[in-house]
């Protein structure tokens, strides 16, 4: 049985730690919603407000830097202090396959991933 080996350029979802898939779909959400410039602190205060635990700056920043290194977020400079984040259209490829699959796992049809009725 032969397995196809991921490259550094090629990550898929399962690359990814929990809190790097948790910092994609955060962003993916805070794209849609706000058309602002996404910054980390926005970033951060979203994780905050997703899960149970406190993220510090010294573990998000560094897991920013980690995704944008494989491809998946592009950093750019803001002003002299703040960076920009967005989703790289592979992430966004990868985050709608994530949840694609996830949709088949619960038997939902595409309708109903769109918002559509039941």
């Amino acid at each position: 049985m032969s397995h196809a080996i991921e490259s550094v350029d090629d990550p898929s979802w399962c690359d990814l730690t929990g809190f790097q898939r948790d910092i994609l779909a955060t962003i993916g959400r805070l794209e849609v919603q706000d058309k602002e410039v996404l910054k980390g602190l926005a970033i951060l205060d979203a994780l905050d407000s997703a899960r149970s635990e406190r993220v510090h700056h010294g573990r998000l920043y560094p897991n920013l830097h980690a995704l944008a290194d494989r491809g998946l977020l592009r950093i750019t400079s803001y002003d002299s202090r703040t960076n920009e984040y967005r989703l790289t259209p592979e992430a966004v490829d990868m985050l709608h396959e994530r949840a694609s699959r996830l949709a088949d796992a619960c038997w939902m049809h595409p309708a109903e991933t769109d918002g559509g009725d039941r």
